[in-house]
């Protein structure tokens, strides 16, 4: 039975691979500096070009393949609802105050949305609330700070709220102010592009049984619902 353990452990090989192989190409190249007039040199070239090829283009899935991860690990947690999509990338979490409902909740924003939830004592979440970060035509999204440690999330046009947070410190307010306004400044640069390519969300085509928390330990991602 493929369980979500055998799946860690595959990619957990998988990527021990990828990790020590940069090392070799590196000692592969100091090799090739050492014998260049052998007459087989430019075959040996041909073959560490496309090595060195090979191990970018892993390094590039890897990094892509541990995004989607912590997705996936966010997304499998909370109740009646998937975020997962493979172009969304987590920026910033943490466990924060929302102004409105007085609630301390779970903060998740990503690199096109922000989600607030409440955790149970299993682990999964409930769904407060979901912000597209996108500005569109006529919705422009911006964040302003009211005080030192608290902002808000509105629609330019209106002045309309669509969230007010607030942290315990003001250098925390800030972090996250800044990762929040990245993400709008990024957005509103890409947003015709992103509007276009990015298909929407659909539940992920991976069926992986056992315990959802297992999987997520033995990856390390328990940062994530502290």
């Amino acid at each position: 039975t493929f369980t979500e353990v055998s799946f860690v452990g595959l990619m957990q090989k998988l990527f021990s691979i990828v990790d020590h192989t940069p090392a070799y190409v590196r000692s592969a190249a100091r090799i090739l500096q050492r014998i260049q007039d052998s007459p087989d040199l430019p075959s040996l070239l041909g073959t560490y070009r496309m090595i060195e090829t090979s191990v970018r283009t892993m390094t590039k899935m890897r990094a892509k393949f541990d995004r989607n991860l912590e997705v996936l690990a966010i997304s499998s947690r909370i109740l009646s609802e998937n975020f997962f999509n493979e172009h969304r990338n987590l920026i910033h979490h943490g466990k924060i105050e929302d102004f409105t409902s007085q609630e301390r909740v779970h903060c998740y924003l990503f690199n096109d949305i922000l989600i607030t939830c409440v955790g149970d004592e299993n682990g999964l979440f409930t769904l407060r609330n979901s912000i597209s970060m996108i500005s569109g035509p006529k919705r422009t999204v911006r964040a302003i700070q009211m005080s030192p440690t608290s902002f808000q999330i509105l629609l330019q046009e209106t002045g309309k709220h669509l969230i007010i947070l607030n942290m315990r410190t003001q250098s925390q307010c800030s972090t996250w102010l800044g990762f929040v306004n990245s993400v709008i400044e990024t957005n509103g640069k890409h947003s015709g592009e992103m509007q276009q390519n990015q298909p929407k969300s659909k539940k992920s085509e991976l069926f992986i049984t056992g315990s959802s928390s297992t999987i997520w330990s033995l990856c390390n991602l328990s940062k994530l619902f502290v």
